[in-house]
């Protein structure tokens, strides 16, 4: 078919429906509709309404089908006419003026018109149509249903059309340059897209639609409130009526007139009178119309537009969320039991906010008072809150006064408030809640704080934490209770229990908790009531050194040998004795370089010296120590010095195997009797070896030393495992290098005792929770968490042995000679007794293995003698003590985990649970690959974090069933951090609530609230909260009833209502803790970062050498198996810490035992006197300490062949 017959057909279909196509033009191939105008026109502006409707009316009737007539009113329309018209102008009340080219018209069915812009607008009449307003404007290009065909112009008729249409084809004038508004620009105004006042009405009241695309519930406020609106914008959004239709037709004119722009007078809009968004102030919209229209170069209209706002008189809507005059709350609804009931008066016992047109927010049990959060009841009578047992709310403002710090209410922006402005007691001078403190309370509550039992690493202490520390220990030694806990260590009968058998660990965690509870008793006052032992992190020591090539001596990097600021240093000079420990002779002490005797040893020897004690400040005289007698051995062979050694390096010549007392620090000139009662006339002094040269013996074990035994040792084991491992070298070395009481089973002696025990202590914790071998309730611990040995006499279930001597005969026998069975037995367990005047070694054994040859009653249990006593009793010059030893726990089971150690004597203000405080070890330790799962769960700490919605004692827990589908690993955190409603709609968080509370008062909210993410519920029912950054996560706590169900905590709560209802429980993950508001996590402990960045710079370059390395060898392992990447980092990076210890620079060569020994097969240490005073070498050290190899089947009292070796006995420089 050619293009003349489809213009042929296209015409015939025209004409079937009965349209005027007009004639063919030729040359062109399409059809001209209308009247084709070519000689040169101009056009006029005619009010087309009145050229329709002043035209006269015609009446028809027309049949109905029921019977009768129907009167129709029809246009009498004049086609003529419309053929002329090219250009429609249409103006709204709003003033917006809209033009459209004319493409053609339409004469409906129901006799009305229709008029087709070319690009797609359509402007109607209806048949019935009489005013101005009849019209509609609209550019919806209508969906046809029926056959279809195209108009040259563009335009799509259906053959539903019946009457005629004419058309002509225009010209596509622009009237954007006169002022006019495009009408493909301005669709409906419930439009995202177009800038109108129901835009900013909609965006304004739901905040959402501002910043997303509008989805169903953004446009259905355009009809009125939804959830989401309390108002909604059913007024803004409504299309303004038309009020002015002119048409532009050709008529053949000479000139043209210009035509200015007049508008008419202002007009206010009925009903519109409202707040406007983002003022307190009520405005009315006016409006006014455009009379007429700018023509032929005439004044264009004002630039001010035709609708403007002016204040107006508000009247108050309840329920409309603008708090008014007349109204004492608004907060968008007409609900009640929500703080504003439907009156829109404050509900008893609620708190509203007050803003003049604001939205009121409504809080339960706290002050009626403008502030919220802020109002304190100061007087006046105070009406119960339901439901709540918070502070009673006041009745009116006027009863209420402004809370501040200090005040005892804790406040809506404080973290706490305690009644004072004073740190240190938890709750800060600016009510913030401080590190290493638990607190209860709440929003209007005095806040309760208690300081959380954490033991810290020496160096870390302030000032006043070591000054207390030491106060306490000096405090405990003048009682006498501090030499009756030695006594217990020395005891024969515990020493074998507690040393080379699996009881050792929990053993000294039980005797720990002991001294511990002894030091927080020692005043009756209170004042010690928060002390904890500090632990000594010799590995860190260690460190130090190999971060400087080496160390000379143990105190060089060590912070707790300080003689000002620790527990001081090596023994003195003036006050010593060689070989090993002995009577001290004023005449032999050690010489200066050239063999002369040093005056200032000899003076003080004999006459004492002036001493300030650096921890309480008071000066005394150290007396004589002539003829006192120094205690214990130790393995360090002499210094020799030259005189440019002495010179340069302020070298001192020390004789083989010295011990000297202590001089120097807060425990100068103590005396440590070996029966406490003999504290007044004991002659024996606190002692520790002279020579504390690392060259003479070795270091102290490193941190990756430490590192390879907890992680590759899984199992805690009997003669091998765990224990074994960490009591043999790690343990034992501080004890046998530093020489004097604490290389002896006297040992605790010696304050050092306590701390480095508490660091062995930390290191099994840390083991513990590495392997989560402390998630295991201790009435569920196997194998692996705890093994006894072969014999059964340190199992799990079987008491610690704890006894102490019994009290002696009337008749004091202890005496050489004086009773031949005593004498007899005493000679028999050491024969140099039988040859020489007895010393404390020989009338020791008066009250351990010849106790009942001796007239020493059989052993009583510890708390028998620690026991509170009046002054006097412990020892003549003993002051009051009031400690009771606890002989009730001592299972090992009992101490299974360091978190769930129960109360002093039940007393449940008294929680024995502690943790570690961190330091740098800790932190690297936990940032290495694949080394350990440090996650914390909710057992993990249940009692120590004094849980204050009262889920820590299982009697009071509430679960129930895990729900179908509900996914307790948090995998349905939602995408984004943005949780959704039912709607799919961001849902109000809970904590929106927390930080409109700081945005009110003006202040800015606190990082911590900006990324909390709930569910929205209050209920937790879909999600656990947690930070968005990632600062800090909670969870649910799935487990298992007798059944075997799976179960969930429940937890009560007080919802935004004011009612009590459960919710599912969702604990803080990490050790972190809810606050008081329970909005946040928040931390006791500092932050990994901070501890890391305070500390020693050399400490963290030698551990971030250490990462990196590990991590390095990981990566490059041959290995296919991670564990055994693992493995083999260990081992390497623990052969590099011997080479940086051992280097060619620190001239040391790590052999197996002291350079005075030989090996196995040593003979013991003897002093000038000849009596055995300590084990000969480490290897006897070992052996006498249960920590030999094992021969045969045995396994009591000896560890697996090769354990004990220390791994940088191979390394050779």
């Amino acid at each position: 078919m050619g293009k003349g017959d489809r213009d042929d057909e296209f015409g015939q279909k025209m004409d079937n429906i009965g349209l005027t196509t007009g004639k063919k033009e030729s040359g062109m191939g399409k059809y001209a509709f209308g009247t084709c105008l070519t000689r040169p026109r101009v056009v006029e502006n005619v009010d087309l309404t009145n050229e329709i409707t002043e035209g006269g009316r015609r009446m028809m009737l027309e049949a109905h089908p029921m019977g009768g007539h129907v009167e129709r009113h029809l246009l009498n329309h004049n086609t003529a006419y419309y053929d002329t018209i090219s250009q429609l102008t249409v103006v709204k009340e709003n003033g917006w003026t809209y033009s459209m080219n004319t493409a053609s018209y339409h004469i409906k069915k129901d006799n009305g018109l229709v008029f087709y812009g070319i690009n797609g607008e359509e402007l109607e009449f209806p048949g019935d149509g009489s005013v101005t307003s009849d019209w509609k404007l609209s550019n919806v290009v209508e969906s046809a249903t029926m056959d279809t065909f195209e108009l040259p112009f563009g335009r799509r008729l259906t053959t539903e059309v019946e009457t005629s249409l004419r058309a002509t084809e225009r010209e596509n004038i622009s009237f954007e340059d006169h002022g006019h508004r495009s009408l493909s620009a301005s669709a409906q105004l419930c439009d995202k897209n177009h800038a109108s006042d129901c835009k900013t009405c909609i965006e304004t009241q739901d905040a959402w639609c501002k910043s997303n695309s509008w989805d169903s519930s953004c446009v259905a406020g355009c009809e009125g409130p939804t959830k989401y609106m309390a108002k909604g914008c059913k007024e803004e959004c409504a299309e303004p009526p038309v009020v002015s239709v002119k048409a532009k037709k050709t008529k053949e004119v000479d000139t043209q007139k210009p035509v200015d722009c007049v508008v008419g007078g202002w007009t206010a809009v009925t009903g519109s009178c409202s707040v406007k968004a983002g003022s307190a102030a009520c405005y009315e919209k006016e409006t006014r119309s455009i009379t007429t229209q700018p023509q032929h170069g005439g004044a264009q209209c004002p630039a001010e537009g035709n609708e403007r706002l002016v204040e107006c008189t508000c009247e108050p809507v309840c329920g409309d969320g603008f708090l008014m005059p007349g109204e004492e709350c608004d907060d968008g609804n007409a609900s009640d039991k929500d703080g504003c009931d439907h009156n829109c008066m404050i509900e008893t016992g609620w708190l509203c906010t007050k803003e003049a047109f604001g939205l009121s927010e409504c809080t339960n049990g706290k002050c009626e008072c403008s502030e919220w959060g802020q109002g304190v009841c100061q007087q006046g009578t105070c009406l119960p809150v339901k439901g709540s047992d918070l502070t009673p709310a006041c009745v009116n403002d006027a009863m209420c006064q402004l809370s501040k710090c200090g005040d005892g209410i804790q406040s809506g922006i404080e973290q706490c408030d305690d009644g004072n402005k004073v740190s240190g007691d938890g709750c800060s001078a600016t009510c913030g809640i401080e590190l290493y403190h638990s607190c209860n309370g709440g929003v209007g509550q005095k806040t309760e704080c208690s300081k959380m039992r954490v033991r810290k690493d020496f160096r870390d202490l302030t000032a006043a934490e070591k000054e207390l520390y030491i106060e306490a220990v000096n405090v405990l030694k003048k009682q006498g209770v501090y030499d009756l806990i030695v006594q217990t260590h020395a005891h024969l009968t515990n020493k074998d229990y507690a040393h080379g058998s699996s009881g050792f660990l929990p053993w000294h965690r039980k005797y720990l908790l002991e001294y511990e509870n002894a030091l927080r008793s020692a005043d009756p006052n209170g004042k010690y009531k928060d002390v904890t032992v500090p632990y000594w992190d010799w590995a860190e020591d260690t460190d130090l050194c190999s971060a400087n090539g080496g160390c000379k001596t143990y105190d060089e990097k060590g912070a707790i040998f300080d003689p000002i600021t620790g527990m001081g240093g090596p023994g003195s000079f003036a006050c010593s004795s060689h070989p090993h420990g002995g009577t001290i002779d004023c005449s032999d002490l050690p010489k200066d370089h050239t063999g002369a005797d040093i005056s200032d040893f000899t003076s003080e020897c004999t006459s004492g010296k002036e001493f300030t004690n650096p921890n309480s400040g008071v000066t005394s005289t150290l007396p004589s120590c002539s003829g006192d007698v120094t205690w214990g051995s130790t393995g360090a062979d002499g210094i020799t010095c030259s005189a440019t050694e002495v010179a340069e390096e302020g070298c001192k010549p020390i004789p083989d195997n010295a011990v000297g007392c202590v001089r120097d620090g807060p425990f100068a000139g103590w005396m440590s009797p070996e029966y406490p009662e003999n504290q007044d006339n004991t002659k024996t002094c606190l002692s520790r070896g002279l020579n504390w040269n690392i060259d003479s013996q070795g270091y102290l074990t490193g941190s990756q030393r430490l590192t390879q035994i907890i992680t590759q040792q899984k199992e805690y084991g009997s003669n091998g495992g765990f224990r074994a491992y960490i009591e043999s070298t790690p343990h034992a070395n501080p004890h046998n290098l530093l020489g004097g009481h604490i290389r002896s089973f006297s040992s605790p002696a010696d304050p050092l005792f306590f701390s480095h025990h508490a660091f062995i202590d930390k290191v099994w914790s840390m083991w513990q929770n590495c392997h989560d071998h402390d998630e295991t309730d201790k009435e569920n611990v196997g194998s692996k968490e705890y093994r006894g040995t072969s014999d059964g006499w340190d199992d799990y279930e079987t008491d610690l042995v704890f006894f102490f001597p019994g009290e002696s005969s009337a008749e004091d026998l202890c005496e050489k000679d004086k009773d031949a069975t005593c004498t007899s037995c005493v000679h028999g367990k050491d024969s140099w007794c039988s040859g020489s005047p007895w010393d404390q070694t020989c009338k020791n054994f008066c009250s351990g293995g010849c106790a009942t040859e001796c007239g020493a009653a059989g052993e009583v249990r510890p708390g028998t003698k620690l026991t509170p006593v009046a002054a006097g009793v412990n020892c003549p010059s003993c002051t009051q003590s009031y400690y009771q030893f606890d002989d009730t726990t001592l299972k090992p089971k009992f101490f299974h985990s360091i978190h769930d150690l129960g109360y002093e004597g039940g007393d449940l203000t008294k929680p024995q649970s502690y943790l570690y405080a961190p330091d740098q070890f800790d932190i690297k330790m936990k940032e290495q690959k694949a080394i350990c799962d440090w996650t914390e769960t909710k057992h993990h700490g249940k009692e120590w974090k004094q849980d204050r919605r009262n889920l820590a004692h299982d009697e009071k827990r509430m679960a129930a069933p895990v729900p179908k589908g509900m996914k307790l690993d948090g995998s349905n955190r939602p995408k984004d951090h943005i949780p959704l409603d039912e709607n799919g709609r961001p849902a109000e968080m809970h904590s929106h609530r927390a930080r409109k509370l700081y945005e009110l008062h003006g202040q800015e909210t606190p990082a911590r609230l900006l990324a909390v993410v709930d569910d929205g519920t209050g209920a937790n029912n879909q999600f656990c909260p947690y930070d968005s950054e990632g600062a800090w996560t909670s969870s649910y706590y799935g487990w298992y009833n007798d059944d075997g169900i799976p179960m969930i905590d429940q937890e009560y709560y007080i919802d935004d209502k004011g009612d009590e209802r459960i919710r599912y429980a969702c604990y803080c993950n990490d050790g972190k803790v809810w606050d008081l508001d329970h909005v946040t996590c928040v931390s006791l402990m500092p932050d990994d970062s901070v501890v890391f960045e305070s500390q020693d710079p050399d400490t963290q370059a030698i551990l971030a050498y250490w990462y990196k390395l590990g991590n390095k060898l990981i990566e490059e392992s041959e290995f296919v198996k991670d564990d055994d990447s693992l493995q083999f980092s260990l081992d390497e990076m623990t052969q590099r810490e011997c080479k940086l210890l051992y280097n060619e620079k620190s001239k040391i060569e790590r052999i197996d035992d002291v350079k005075s020994g030989n090996g196995a097969t040593a003979d013991p240490f003897t002093n000038k006197d000849g009596h055995a005073v300590g084990p000969g070498s480490r290897a006897k050290f070992l052996e006498g300490w249960g920590l030999a190899p094992c021969v045969g089947d045995n396994e009591v009292g000896c560890v697996l062949d090769g354990l004990a070796n220390d791994p940088c006995d191979t390394t050779s420089t």
